[in-house]
Parts: structure tokens; C-alpha cells; sequence
């Protein structure tokens, strides 16, 4: 029940879709830093941003102990 009530808390967005990938640059710190891009994958590669939405959202699933 608790599982169920967390993933409606999730807003249905293309940043939280597991159809989702995000893209990162690197920094001039030498690390990997995200940027207000990315793309999905379904049912084609299109260019999105974090908060665009789209039918066909999906949940991501969880890794183990999350």
C-alpha cells in the first residue's frame, strides 16, 4: 500500500519516466554535471526537457532498497 501511495506522489513528467534519458556535459571541476536536457526513447528518439509530458509516461521501477 505504502509503495503504491509513493509512486502517485511522482509528478508525470518526462524527468521521472523511465523512457527518459538524461544528458550531461562535463564541468570544469572534472565531474559530470546534468543540464535542463535530455531524450526519450519511445517510441522514438526525441529531444525533451525535465518537465515536458507526454501519453506515454512511464514509472520508473525502483532499485532494490529504495
Amino acid at each position: 500500500m505504502a509503495i503504491n501511495l509513493l509512486k502517485s506522489l511522482e509528478p508525470p513528467v518526462c524527468g521521472t519516466c523511465a523512457n527518459y534519458h538524461q544528458h550531461y556535459v562535463l564541468g570544469v571541476s572534472h565531474r559530470f554535471d546534468a543540464i535542463w536536457c535530455g531524450h526519450c526513447v519511445y517510441p522514438r528518439t526525441k529531444l525533451r526537457q525535465p518537465d515536458d509530458t507526454c501519453p506515454n509516461w512511464k514509472a520508473r521501477k525502483k532499485a532494490d532498497g529504495q
